[in-house]
């Protein structure tokens, strides 16, 4: 279930960490204290990201995300905090230094928002961002969990993606396209292939794209979909670092 596996995934609307198509996530899933709130929470990040700059030796970017559009039925925290880096290796490295130097953070973390769940995918970029990445903007992420429909598999995707991704042009959508797939730590209940992760400049622009879609559909031009995707849940995205490949 999404709820269980946790979805801390980066503004990855408008946050493309290197020129390559694939990198690393790390998610923690969060729930506020007793008496807490996001805005706890977004006071610790000044500090954090201070820390950061002085003990961080690749590059790692993160979003916090808050639940927008969803069912308490599927989703039971209450934030999620998504980390990025280029590589898997360059993940551990900054895991390595968090937990050599971070605890005093941690501590201030977990008072404010407590993040039981902790896990790790690997993305893939299936559409860039038109919009330029600003530290501190909101994005509007709709993740979907996706399986392949009967006979289609993995490398069906890079055909498929040329026909989405020129309706989305046609449409004037600004925003990214990801998928997640589940890694270390994720719940081994998760019955989809992969999350995908849709961002929107706006709920605007998600509204008019939803239009376009509809109307794709009744008149028999949408693109041909390979993957069954649930319903989305749309999260409000906040952008709380973004550090560009050093290379």
């Amino acid at each position: 279930m999404i709820n269980k596996i946790f979805i801390v995934a980066l503004a990855c609307c408008s946050l493309s960490i290197t020129a390559a198509t694939t990198y690393s996530m790390e998610a923690y899933q969060c729930n506020f204290a007793d008496g807490k709130s996001y805005t706890d929470v977004q006071r610790i990040i000044p500090s954090w990201n201070k820390h950061a700059d002085e003990n961080f030796s690749v590059p790692y970017s993160a979003a916090m995300l808050r639940p927008l559009l969803k069912s308490e039925s599927d989703i039971n925290f209450d934030m999620a905090w998504l980390g990025f880096s280029n590589t898997q290796e360059d993940l551990g490295i900054i895991t390595d230094e968090w937990l050599a130097t971070g605890s005093k953070l941690a501590a201030k973390f977990d008072k404010a928002a407590p993040c039981p769940s902790y896990m790790q995918y690997g993305v893939f970029e299936a559409r860039r961002p038109s919009v330029a990445f600003e530290e501190g903007g909101i994005t509007y992420w709709a993740v979907s969990t996706c399986s392949f429909r009967e006979g289609k598999k993995g490398s069906d995707l890079a055909n498929s993606d040329i026909g989405w991704n020129a309706f989305m042009d046609s449409q004037g959508h600004t925003g990214g396209v990801w998928r997640w797939w589940p890694g270390a730590g994720a719940p081994n209940s998760f019955e989809g292939d992969f999350l995908l992760n849709i961002s929107y400049s706006s709920m605007a622009e998600l509204g008019r794209l939803t239009d376009a879609r509809y109307q794709a559909s009744n008149d028999g031009s949408l693109p041909e979909s390979i993957l069954f995707c649930d319903n989305p849940r749309v999260y409000i995205a906040e952008n709380v670092r973004f550090e560009a490949n050093s290379d």
